[in-house]
């Protein structure tokens, strides 16, 4: 196990992503602070399930006293933090000229913002310890326009960035930050939304993708864990596509 007596916090932890990639670093031998609005319950058996211990801290991590709050109850518990995994996101489809701009703030709070708490929550812990591995989800979306997807893209894109800001600044205290950039994946983010055009614009993903199918959670949990592991240590500021290929057309 790559990942034994190491403490990570997963946000967005209860499906999809968030909770394939807790239970990934679970199975590796991580403790997992499983971070979301909703119950992890089902994330937390699982990992149980696997050998590893979990907590789950309820937070709207748009806000920093709730941030403040999941590290704090993390070093209460485990008395470190090694590992922050910034998963949490929402999405939205409409032509710009569509999008109430309610959306433009809701998107970018939780896809932006709340990575960007989250990293200051982090990383006077991590510099203490002298270590830390920052894994921030971000999406090809923050390198490749999608139509109707503007407002993905921008905070997207500014995860990317921020990613290779924190990078070079921290990289002296012992810590890493690196991003992964996932194609599409058929998660209830896509599915909540309730557009009946969803199965159409999945199909149109699944056919532009060489590898011919849709990722799932697995894959990027498995790029969370190179990042996070000791074979990752010489790697940061790096965005990793674990795309099947789409961004090498």
């Amino acid at each position: 196990m790559q990942l034994q007596n190491k403490i990570a916090i997963v946000t967005g932890s209860a499906r999809g992503i968030g909770q394939g990639i807790a239970i990934r670093l679970g199975k590796e031998g991580a403790k997992v602070v499983c971070c979301d609005i909703k119950s992890c319950d089902e994330t937390i058996e699982a990992i149980k399930k696997a050998g590893s211990e979990a907590l789950f801290v309820e937070a709207d991590i748009t806000k920093w006293e709730n941030c403040e709050k999941v590290f704090r109850q993390a070093i209460e518990k485990w008395n470190k933090v090694d590992i922050l995994v910034n998963n949490a996101g929402v999405s939205t489809r409409l032509a710009i000229d569509e999008e109430p701009v309610e959306n433009w703030y809701k998107v970018v709070e939780i896809d932006l913002h709340a990575v960007w708490l989250m990293c200051k929550a982090a990383i006077p812990i991590m510099k203490k310890n002298g270590f830390g591995r920052i894994i921030n989800i971000a999406s090809v979306a923050g390198i490749v326009g999608f139509t109707n997807h503007g407002v993905y893209c921008a905070a997207k894109g500014g995860v990317i960035n921020l990613t290779k800001a924190l990078a070079v600044e921290v990289v002296k205290n012992g810590i890493t930050v690196n991003a992964v950039n996932p194609m599409v994946i058929k998660t209830d983010l896509f599915v909540d939304q309730g557009n009946p055009l969803v199965g159409e614009f999945l199909e149109k993903m699944t056919n532009m993708i060489p590898i011919g199918r849709l990722s799932t959670p697995d894959d990027i949990a498995g790029a969370v864990v190179y990042f996070a592991g000791p074979d990752g240590g010489y790697v940061t500021g790096q965005i990793l596509n674990v795309d099947g290929g789409f961004t090498s057309q």
